[in-house]
């Protein structure tokens, strides 16, 4: 992946893993399940500090820290994918972890004067993103989809791979639909 210039946020430099591994989670897991939003945003700027032309994606918890980075700190970034990202205040402390946007007086979170194209997916039926209110103000595309049935928080690989290629031009591997998944 790093040949093509992609990098996972690391979450283990936060050092917070604990010493029971859920569902069988490697380091990395258990340390994304343990951290804390507000702790790691200086890290994803760190390790973001020599890359150019960013490409953020960010699922759940990942999501709210790419969420809560590009309102502070986006500048760089060229294109941020937030995929129900976790901003209902009920879930944000006590089981994710998560970190409260910045809020508008409508109560959704926003982005102002942003070079980045930001694309918001929120599935209508996933109560961590606040369901049907689950979009955003500002400058950003906000793509909702409804699915009810199954696990509605997954990750709606299809839709983030066909927003990256389709809709924001960015690809795997230079000029090939690597971004897609098999069979869409």
């Amino acid at each position: 992946m790093a040949d093509n210039s992609i990098y996972l946020f690391d979450w283990t430099v936060c050092e917070c893993m604990d010493e029971t591994l859920l569902f069988g989670d490697d380091p990395h897991q258990n340390a994304s399940r343990h951290a804390y939003v507000e702790n790691m945003l200086g890290e994803l700027e760190t390790q973001l500090k020599s890359l150019q032309d960013i490409t953020l994606i960010g699922h759940s918890k990942g999501g709210n820290l790419v969420l809560n980075y590009m309102q502070r700190n986006g500048k760089h970034v060229k294109n941020a994918v937030i995929v129900d990202a976790v901003w209902k205040a009920p879930v944000i402390r006590n089981r994710a972890r998560a970190m409260e946007p910045i809020m508008d007086e409508t109560g959704h979170p926003f982005f102002e004067d942003t070079p980045a194209n930001i694309i918001n997916i929120y599935n209508v039926n996933d109560p961590v993103n606040t369901g049907e209110k689950g979009y955003y103000n500002g400058d950003v595309v906000n793509l909702k989809v409804d699915e009810s049935g199954g696990d509605f928080h997954s990750t709606k690989g299809w839709l983030a791979s066909y927003t990256l290629y389709m809709k924001l031009n960015v690809t795997f591997d230079h000029g090939a639909r690597g971004w897609w998944v098999r069979g869409r």
